[in-house]
C-alpha cells in the first residue's frame, strides 16, 4: 500500500510526501522485524488524559 501510495506521489512531483512515505516505510519495517518498539511511550490505558470535563 505504501509503495502504491509513493508512487501516486512521485507522478504528482510531490518530493516531501515521497520521501515521508518512505520513513514510514522504513519505520514499520523496523516494527514488523523487531527492530523498532510499536510506541516509545509507556501510557497506562486505564489512566485519566488529565484533560478537564
Amino acid at each position: 500500500m505504501l509503495g502504491e501510495l509513493r508512487q501516486v506521489a512521485f507522478a504528482e512531483g510531490a518530493d516531501m510526501l515521497c520521501y515521508r512515505i518512505e520513513m514510514v516505510y522504513v519505520e514499520a519495517g523496523d516494527i514488523q522485524s523487531g527492530r523498532r518498539p510499536q510506541s516509545f511511550v509507556k501510557r497506562d490505558e486505564n489512566k485519566p488524559a488529565g484533560m478537564p470535563v
